[in-house]
């Protein structure tokens, strides 16, 4: 039928728009933008092995806009899912999804002990694992505990954090009042992958700590990409774009 390969090219589209929300989202290279477009099933392929495949395992932004629709369609359905996978089957996998299920709840004492129980076996040194745990704890007030988790993680894999690791670890350092070291991992992660969030949590550390120049610097150059993105992007942003106009209004 004629209508098939103009669906083949639709979804090929589609895609390419998905990979390119990500790159923008994510502070990837522009570059990105004219593979994805020029070549959209080439393009797109590569996109997810070199950028979008290392990340997925340890990043809830890749997550982020599925779990917003779930949540509106059917609320506490995902956690009901999850409660039930353990039921059937008590496996490190489900133990993680359950206990990120718990988190998004806010029933953070429930997500820690269901994280614990999974770190068994291959599953220890999971980043998905390492990461939800650790911003459980975090999200507790338990940042000594948290830090020691990523550390420990960092250990093992040679100093290498993937996905959302690096922003997070640099959070921890933060809430320890480790000053040098926070400012040290903040700095390398706005260099390497300045998402929206990296770089308005940095410009709100640096004026809680009286840098507020630098604050400024931060900011008002996040703020100028703003203005240059389109109107989805902008919305999937809101929030940190309502943290960096809230810390400018301070500054």
């Amino acid at each position: 039928m004629p209508s098939v390969p103009y669906l083949g090219i639709g979804a090929h589209v589609l895609v390419a728009i998905f990979f390119a929300i990500h790159a923008l989202r994510t502070g990837r290279n522009v570059y990105w933008l004219f593979i994805l477009f020029a070549f959209p099933l080439l393009g797109s392929i590569v996109y997810f092995f070199v950028e979008f495949l290392p990340e997925i395992r340890g990043s809830r932004a890749v997550n982020a806009t599925g779990k917003a629709v779930r949540s509106i369609i059917s609320p506490g359905r995902a956690l009901r899912e999850a409660e039930r996978a353990v039921e059937l089957s008590p496996s490190a996998d489900n133990r993680i999804r359950l206990a990120s299920a718990l988190f998004d709840t806010n029933r953070l004492d429930e997500a820690v002990v269901q994280y614990q129980s999974a770190a068994v076996g291959l599953h220890e040194f999971d980043p998905a694992l390492n990461l939800g745990l650790a911003r459980t704890l975090l999200a507790q007030q338990r940042a000594i505990e948290a830090r020691a988790v990523i550390e420990r993680y960092m250990h093992q894999e040679k100093n290498r954090l993937p996905g959302d690791l690096p922003l997070l670890y640099a959070r921890t350092l933060a809430a320890c009042n480790d000053r040098e070291a926070a400012l040290t991992q903040f700095e390398r992660v706005v260099a390497e992958d300045p998402s929206p969030e990296a770089r308005s949590r940095y410009g709100e550390y640096l004026h809680g700590i009286g840098q507020d120049e630098r604050a400024r610097e931060i900011l008002q150059a996040f703020m100028a990409d703003v203005k240059h993105w389109p109107r989805n992007v902008h919305t999937l942003n809101r929030e940190w774009i309502a943290l960096a106009e809230g810390v400018l209004r301070q500054l």
